[in-house]
């Protein structure tokens, strides 16, 4: 069991559902056959959870980078940005695959560094006072 191991669950003849809702159109057998001739150096549930991080790099992109862009120059420039560098990433991301770029996503993919980074900048709002007008 690798780094990027997750569970996963077999639907013969169908499919495989991955932890955290990642679905793929194949199912175990399938799968096995296709990645063959690399299954002897990384096992089957690597590669699916290597899967799943990669699908979430666009969404992890757009909520780092919203806070910032938020902060510096607007609500309606911050979301116009976020969608924006999400599309673009989304559309990169299915042609391109980088395992250092996937382990960072490992890292910022769970909810810790999320909570973080929108406490601190919850806390730099305030003592800014951009927070005045909601209250």
């Amino acid at each position: 069991m690798g780094l990027f191991s997750v569970d996963y669950q077999n639907v013969p003849g169908q499919c495989v559902y991955a932890q955290g809702g990642l679905k793929f159109r194949a199912d175990e057998k399938a799968l096995k056959q296709y990645f063959t001739p690399i299954l002897s150096y990384v096992s089957l549930s690597d590669l699916i959870g290597e899967a799943v991080f990669w699908k979430i790099l666009p969404t992890n992109l757009a909520v780092y980078i919203f806070p910032f862009i938020l902060h510096y120059k607007g609500i309606l420039f911050a979301i116009i940005t976020a969608v924006v560098v999400f599309l673009i990433a989304e559309i990169y991301h299915l042609f391109f695959y980088n395992r250092l770029l996937n382990y960072l996503v490992f890292f910022l993919g769970n909810p810790l560094p999320e909570l973080i980074l929108y406490a601190v900048f919850l806390v730099i709002f305030i003592l800014s006072g951009s927070l005045e007008p909601w209250q």
